[in-house]
């Protein structure tokens, strides 16, 4: 999809100021500028219908997108529309409890949802087109700059963990592993956090952590032009992944996907902000692209763990 890019933003117009390539494309229209963007959810492939419940599934189909929306900065959610595909014999009451956790979300994050389709379909699927009100500043992939410093926000690895239990046994076992659980089944999309942190200003460069951080620092170097270092024992692990994990949590911090946190970069001359700051944690730097990009523990380099496969359907 990568090489395809190119041809793709050709021809968009002065309406659509940014095109395939980022979390989110934006266009103008009406005076303002609005956020789009689309993410789907494919049994199988994100989920397994024998641990995932109909309400899990509703909030986690619109948080992916609305954690797309918050990786462009200061955007408001407005509507969007749904499509489900359904296999024949679907039990009315998951659907049910399917509105009911994406509802209980759209309330708390302002968003509307004006409609959709529904078809009958092999394996259950739902796809959610997001549309979001430009308020400030956005992010963008391709602005990050040598010298930056690299944060993250949140706690990383929770959520492989959670997929890795389920996988395992079906269900949690111990109050860590139903917060790591919880963590995979209902993410939290950083909206209060990213128009906070647009708005400050300093902020030059982010996108969502939705297929584990090292790739996401790939795509970020790479849509920038830059390399990276990371520092492994800055990673922002929770107490519960250190002492499920132990060792392994570093690998699931960097590997692990569908954290949907937030990987920023932000002006050198800000650091005193961030090592106060509540929300974010500074864990490496943006360098020179002849450095590539680099993880380190207590400055020993360290390989970077395949990515996490989460499973085939």
């Amino acid at each position: 999809m990568a090489a395809l890019l190119p041809r793709l933003n050709r021809g968009l117009g002065k309406t659509i100021p940014l095109g395939p390539g980022d979390d989110a494309a934006l266009f103008r229209a009406g005076g303002e500028t609005w956020a789009i963007t689309t993410d789907m959810l494919v049994e199988g492939v994100h989920f397994r219908r024998r641990w995932t419940g109909g309400a899990d599934l509703g909030h986690k189909t619109l948080a992916v997108n609305l954690s797309d929306l918050a990786a462009m900065g200061d955007v408001e959610p407005v509507l969007g529309v749904l499509s489900a595909g359904l296999p024949s014999g679907t039990p009315v009451p998951f659907v049910e409890d399917f509105y009911r956790g994406f509802a209980a979300l759209a309330r708390r994050s302002g968003f509307k949802l004006v409609g959709g389709d529904t078809v009958r379909a092999s394996r259950m699927t739902f796809s959610l087109t997001a549309l979001g009100r430009v308020r400030g500043p956005v992010f963008r992939r391709s602005t990050a700059r040598p010298g930056d410093l690299l944060l993250a926000t949140g706690t990383l690895g929770d959520a492989a963990a959670g997929l890795r239990i389920l996988e395992k046994r079906g269900r949690p076992a111990t109050a860590d592993e139903r917060f790591l659980v919880d963590r995979f089944r209902r993410p939290t999309p950083r909206l209060a956090w990213a128009r906070s942190l647009a708005r400050s200003g300093q902020i030059t460069a982010g996108l969502d952590v939705s297929d584990g951080l090292w790739r996401s620092l790939r795509i970020l170097t790479a849509a920038s032009g830059v390399g990276a270092r990371v520092d492994a024992e800055r990673l922002p692990l929770s107490g519960a992944l250190r002492r499920w994990a132990g060792s392994r949590a570093a690998s699931l911090a960097l590997a692990g996907g569908e954290d949907y946190e937030l990987l920023l970069t932000a002006a050198p001359a800000s650091a005193g902000r961030w090592m106060k700051s509540g929300t974010v944690r500074i864990i490496g730097r943006i360098e020179p692209a002849r450095h590539g990009a680099r993880v380190y523990e207590n400055g020993i380099p360290r390989e970077v763990p395949p990515a996490y496969e989460h499973f085939n359907g």
